[in-house]
């Protein structure tokens, strides 16, 4: 299902907060179209799984915080990657594919590279 994808670039935009998951993330700008695609693929046949809340790519900061402290957690996270001054876009051209065992603990199933289009 992978064949066809190719590396693409993913830019690391703002620190936003899940609304019902005392999750914190990172948002994605470029590349977020690319990572619905890819899941969009993969999300049939023996792959397919009915989620508990709609895709939306990010990258996670933190999560299973103190609703209490979420708002002083965020203000934090979003003053340190303001902060930040190292590169915001990456290549993505390696996939792993992990499985929660449990407690938040994560197992590793699988590793795909993508390929870049020959012409």
């Amino acid at each position: 299902m992978l064949r066809a994808a190719a590396p693409f670039t993913v830019e690391l935009r703002e620190v936003q907060a899940f609304p019902t998951s005392q999750v914190l993330y990172i948002s994605i700008g470029d590349g977020c179209k690319q990572l619905e695609n890819l899941h969009s693929r993969l999300d049939q046949g023996h792959f397919k799984f009915t989620e508990p809340w709609a895709y939306r790519p990010h990258v996670t900061v933190a999560q299973e915080l103190d609703p209490s402290r979420m708002a002083a957690t965020m203000d934090l996270a979003a003053r340190r990657w303001r902060e930040f001054t190292g590169p915001r876009r990456f290549t993505l051209d390696h996939l792993t594919f992990v499985q929660n065992v449990g407690e938040n603990r994560w197992a590793d199933l699988a590793d795909c590279d993508l390929r870049p289009v020959l012409v």
